[in-house]
């Protein structure tokens, strides 16, 4: 059997050796069906179809410059265009493994940047551009057919430069040159001089420019390839003469590019298919695959938990058909975790399109769940295919139900946990800005007023005092002695709060309670730590243990930084009409969370851009201030009757209002 090309369809086919078939079975048969079609056509039908023609070479190159436009219009397109020649390499690396039946080799890839030259540089060890003839006369279609290489379209991704650079070399090295090239007539003359040169045409340089539709092919000397590489076999993709602006703006942000691979290719890193390069001058650095973690309070990093979304079978509902498995990796974040591609984002196959951020997308434009600070990761849809420009999932039913599933997973399996998650956090933040707002009106109240206040202090020193809670035994107490074996640190209320024998629950999740039922006091949120090491009983070796960062002294001895007087929180009265009160036993103001108007400056907070992620707008911190100035005035002041307190108030709130104004 040899391999041909279709003269119909351009694809390659197989025939018996010595048989003269131009065309491949499908479009012979599609070629009968229309003949018939035409001899039974009727007399009354005077239709006529025309194919479309690209009959000069204008046309041709503006199909071939439409996909630089793709690129460009697409987020991040000169990193997309990047990474879509290290897909090529990875495909190159993986066909050179299967056809040669490799074991551990190691496939490698280094993406360069050039300064000086303004040149980026693409190098990999496969199998090398095999038949690049093919390439070159077919520049929109891949050569590789079947699900298992929609990944690698390797046209697309040649022509892609047309949208940031005039120029794209490609320096390609092969075990042997394939038949296509010897075999053609326009290469015979070329194949002849090279062979007399000494040249074997296992190494050849293809030459591709902007604006023009011809693409050089020159058989070169090994030593051009090894300018860049000692690999035995491989390709070079070099793009230069880069577009005004363009290639400043690729090398802006050198850890976009670094994350970008990082991220699209987070998968064959992973399973081992190749180690990936990222080179910026002498320093080389090994990409890593990409992993979701975040500093935790001693400055390490630590992996980030999932939410709890169980993997999905999804059936076509019309033939009831299996269609594929749907799997959400959506890790619980916080608000301060950063990273240039937080966004939760789709793979197909085992890499992102090129428009895969689910927010982003149509269908999902109006989940504003998607945009949440506490969320990241992403979704596996294998069961999905990627249109003809890699860009979006391609329309269908399979898209259909992908969307429909997303949707109800989004609704009522993610929502859930993801707000109880939320509540923990926004509990801990609303705790540290009540102390700021506390302390910016009793600033005030005490430099710009003549006011007297009766207050008690909030907070006192506490002091090391031997505790039994942390075990019967004598070296799991907590000792009084400060720097002396198994110190401890106690609140002022006698119970464990800073150290502790440490054995941390790397998984715990904060608890929150139900929303009638508050009482902050109980409730265990993430509160930022330190770790220490102290003396074990021994002397020599250490344990570690938590302290809060606000306390702490060499003297053994604990003190908050805070406030003194009135303490601040918020309760949720449903049927109460009042939008704060004062609560004696824990001498602190409440706000009402489930007042109308606090309700309503909630909503505005949610739909702001500017306060969505912090713990209260200006409108609730100016009303919250305001409530707190009126009680503290009301509950605390001195030498003050009723009436003297209402007109002090009012005098009280014009000026810190005022004087906040102009800060």
């Amino acid at each position: 059997m040899v391999l041909v090309i279709c003269k119909e369809c351009q694809q390659p086919f197989e025939v018996p050796y010595g048989t003269n078939a131009s065309i491949c079975s499908n479009c012979f048969r599609l070629k009968k069906t229309l003949n018939s079609q035409n001899l039974h056509k009727k007399d009354t039908d005077i239709k006529v179809g025309h194919k479309v023609k690209f009959s000069n070479d204008e046309q041709i190159l503006s199909a071939l410059e439409s996909v630089g436009d793709a690129f460009r219009s697409a987020p991040g397109g000169a990193n997309l265009m990047l990474t879509e020649h290290v897909e090529n390499g990875i495909d190159a690396i993986e066909d050179f493994v299967k056809i040669k039946n490799l074991k551990n080799y190691e496939g490698k890839i280094t993406v360069q940047i050039a300064k000086e030259r303004q040149e980026l540089i693409i190098i990999d060890n496969g199998s090398g551009v095999i038949d690049p003839v093919w390439i070159i006369e077919n520049p929109l279609k891949s050569r590789k057919t079947g699900i298992s290489h929609q990944k690698g379209e390797f046209g697309r991704g040649l022509q892609g430069f047309r949208g940031f650079c005039n120029k794209l070399t490609y320096i390609t090295l092969r075990e042997k040159p394939n038949e296509s090239e010897l075999k053609h007539p326009d290469h015979v003359n070329s194949v002849q001089i090279a062979l007399r040169k000494g040249i074997d045409v296992k190494c050849v340089r293809l030459t591709l420019t902007k604006n023009e539709i011809i693409t050089n092919w020159e058989p070169v000397k090994i030593d051009e390839f090894r300018k860049y590489s000692n690999a035995m076999t491989g390709t070079v993709a070099i793009f230069s003469d880069w577009l005004p602006g363009e290639f400043d703006e690729l090398i802006k942000d050198e850890k976009k590019i670094f994350e970008r691979i990082q991220h699209h290719f987070k998968v064959p890193i992973e399973n081992n298919v190749t180690k990936i390069y990222f080179s910026t001058g002498k320093k080389i650095e090994e990409i890593e695959p990409r992993i979701y973690e975040a500093k935790n309070e001693d400055g390490k990093m630590e992996e980030l938990d999932l939410y709890d979304i169980p993997d999905r079978e999804i059936i076509n509902p019309y033939t009831k058909e299996v269609i594929g498995k749907l799997q959400i990796r959506f890790y619980q974040a916080s608000p301060n975790y950063e990273h240039t591609y937080k966004s939760p984002f789709l793979l197909v196959g085992d890499r992102p399109l090129g428009n895969s951020i689910l927010h982003k997308m149509d269908s999902f434009s109006n989940k504003s769940i998607l945009k949440s600070p506490y969320l990241s990761g992403y979704v596996v849809a294998n069961f999905l295919k990627p249109d003809s420009l890699r860009l979006a999932p391609k329309p269908g039913e399979e898209f259909k139900q992908f969307v429909i599933h997303m949707k109800d997973i989004l609704d009522n399996v993610l929502a859930p946990q993801l707000e109880k998650y939320a509540d923990g956090f926004k509990i801990y933040d609303r705790q540290q800005e009540n102390t700021k707002l506390i302390l910016q009106v009793q600033t005030f109240l005490k430099n710009q007023t003549n006011l007297r206040f009766d207050l008690m202090q909030a907070n006192k020193i506490g002091k090391m005092s031997l505790s039994d809670s942390m075990g019967e035994e004598k070296n799991q107490r907590l000792s009084d002695v400060p720097d002396g074996e198994n110190q401890g640190l106690i609140t002022q209320d006698g119970t464990v709060e800073a150290v502790i024998l440490y054995k941390k629950n790397k998984h715990k999740k904060p608890i929150v309670l139900k929303p009638d039922d508050f009482d902050p006091t109980t409730v265990d949120v993430p509160v930022k730590r330190l770790r220490i090491k102290v003396p074990t009983k021994d002397g020599q070796s250490t344990t570690t243990v938590l302290i809060n960062p606000n306390l702490g002294s060499k003297d053994g001895r604990i003190r908050k930084q805070s406030y003194v007087g009135p303490g601040l929180d918020t309760y949720r009265g449903k049927y109460d009409r009042n939008l704060s009160k004062w609560d004696e036993s824990k001498f602190l103001v409440s706000i009402n969370e489930l007042h109308e108007t606090f309700v309503e400056y909630e909503e505005e907070r949610k739909e702001s851009s500017k306060y969505k992620n912090e713990a209260y707008s200006s409108k609730q911190k100016h009303l919250i201030q305001e409530q707190y100035l009126w009680h503290l005035i009301q509950r605390c002041a001195k030498d003050l009757n009723d009436e003297d307190k209402d007109r002090e108030f009012w005098s009280a709130k014009y000026k810190f209002f005022l004087h906040k104004e102009s800060e």
